[in-house]
């Protein structure tokens, strides 16, 4: 499983805050695991018991098949 671990940024066309992915951390190795600069939404899901972002398992198995 891998956490996203986001930040705040300013949409600079909106001046609006938006939530954006800044990498994710693999909980079983705890090594970092380069993303794309998206919105978490886009790419995972909001767990509400861990109360945090969690990759999809299918973008998961496309980052291992890449290594």
């Amino acid at each position: 499983m891998v956490i996203l671990i986001t930040y705040i940024d300013i949409n600079p066309y909106t001046l609006r805050e938006e939530i954006l992915v800044s990498h994710g951390v693999d909980i079983n190795t705890l090594k970092n695991v380069q993303l794309p600069l998206v919105k978490p939404s886009e790419i995972g899901y909001y767990s509400e018991v861990f109360g945090e972002w969690i990759l999809n398992e299918d973008e998961e198995q496309e980052e291992k098949e890449e290594e």
